[in-house]
């Protein structure tokens, strides 16, 4: 099992509204469409993925796995730890994420807490959804939870924060830290204090973001078969075929991190780009008037 400074990472297409849930069972993979993304450059870090088998975390709320403070050992004291969860919205559409959903349990001793923080500008500015919800219209759909104090069965959460995403557009713009970005990120930190005695941490499964749509639209039909993409890898150049015929699409590349990194109109059943970007996995759209596809494409060099 690893431990680890968990970068969970969803990048997912929207229609008006849609629900995006992540179980930890079905979507453990290294998917970027639909996976996550683990990073261990934090060796001290309690979080891990697995079937909890502790005194207090038995079992997962959608089984068998979920992430934990260690799937088997109580945490030790003087140690902080986070994992963050990223949701990349539509950038074609308009797609903003509106709500946050999850369940957890909590066992700790006096001075330990959890943490739960949100940034709309790449980690810029980090938002303590806890301590201040007031000042960014935070609207709790469920009680606001306690994590400071020990919640032996599991527990839901669900928070609303349209006002804050709609912090973009003005005259929406005036939070001391506002929405910019394409994608946003969700980070949970625990903290276990400076007593020493076995209480089995934080433990999380099934988060969940609601997406909703500014305006009206028709929505999109996925067919990720619309397409196909060659050669990948490249060095930066891709050719697309559509295999049905098409008038007008649009072409946009983003970064694992929802982060555009190319657009390109045209016409026509085949195209070629180039792209000039750093090595590694992006994302590439496709669309049409009625149809999109979503393919991973890898950039070597």
């Amino acid at each position: 099992m690893k431990k680890l400074a968990a970068i969970l990472l969803l990048l997912f297409s929207c229609t008006a509204q849609a629900q995006w849930a992540f179980d930890f069972d079905t979507h453990a993979t290294n998917d970027f469409m639909n996976g996550y993304l683990i990073d261990t450059s934090n060796p001290g870090n309690l979080w891990q993925v697995g079937r909890p088998q502790k005194a207090v975390f038995d079992a997962a709320y959608t089984q068998p796995n979920a992430i934990l403070t260690d799937t088997v050992n109580t945490y030790p004291s003087h140690d902080t730890c986070s994992f963050t969860f990223y949701h990349a919205r539509d950038f074609l559409l308009g797609v903003l994420v509106m709500r946050l959903q999850f369940y957890y349990k909590l066992d700790v001793a006096a001075l330990a807490s959890g943490k739960l923080e949100m940034s709309g500008d790449r980690g810029v500015h980090w938002v303590d959804m806890l301590a201040e919800d007031s000042v960014y219209h935070i609207q709790w759909i469920s009680p606001k939870p306690r994590l400071d104090t020990s919640a032996h069965t599991w527990t839901y959460v669900e928070l609303r924060m349209k006002d804050w995403i709609l912090s973009r557009y003005p005259p929406n713009d005036t939070f001391p830290s506002n929405f910019t970005a394409d994608s946003i990120l969700f980070r949970f930190t625990f903290r276990s204090g400076s007593v020493v005695a076995p209480h089995d941490g934080w433990m999380i499964d099934n988060i969940a973001v609601v997406d909703s749509g500014i305006g009206d639209h028709v929505p999109e039909l996925r067919n990720d078969d619309l397409i196909n993409v060659f050669p990948n890898p490249s060095g930066g150049t891709f050719s697309i075929v559509s295999s049905a015929p098409v008038n007008d699409y649009v072409i946009e590349v983003c970064s694992i991190t929802g982060t555009r990194v190319f657009r390109q109109q045209g016409s026509g059943p085949k195209c070629d780009i180039s792209l000039s970007v750093p090595p590694g996995p992006y994302i590439l759209r496709y669309s049409t008037h009625e149809k999109y596809a979503m393919k991973q494409i890898l950039i070597t060099h």
